[in-house]
């Protein structure tokens, strides 16, 4: 009995905070899950920004197409309307994001587009897997 559970401790499906990137200004966690949407931190010029990318969650092997969601940083900001994430954190600096995968499986760099206050994603984030 003991073997079946060490082999399946050996095979289990990556734990969320071994999910990590850099950025250019520094680390990206995966932090956790919310349902069906996944939570990344990541290091920017203006502090944290919290990273909500719906359908993601648990998802670590079929990662095609793209995914969207919500970023936000907690600042004062100059969006018109506030945006409070799945964790409870808000502000009125946020803005859409659109993150597209390199590969489908784990563990993949990503490209990222972020809109401002919920505008056209235009601005661009590259993370890549630790060497």
């Amino acid at each position: 009995m003991y073997k079946w559970i060490l082999a399946a401790l050996l095979v289990a499906t990556p734990v969320v905070a071994d999910e990590t990137w850099t950025n250019g200004f520094g680390d990206v966690i995966y932090e956790e899950d919310f349902e069906t949407t996944a939570l990344f931190s990541a290091a920017s010029p203006d502090g944290t920004i919290w990273m909500y990318i719906d359908n993601l969650a648990g998802n670590y092997s079929m990662r095609d197409g793209i995914f969207t969601g919500v970023w936000l940083i907690e600042e004062d900001g100059f969006c018109g309307s506030s945006l409070i994430g799945e964790d409870g954190r808000g502000s009125n600096f946020w803005g859409t994001l659109e993150l597209v995968w390199d590969n489908s499986g784990f563990p993949s760099g990503w490209s990222a587009r972020l809109g401002d206050c919920g505008q056209i994603p235009f601005r661009t984030m590259r993370a890549t897997p630790p060497q």
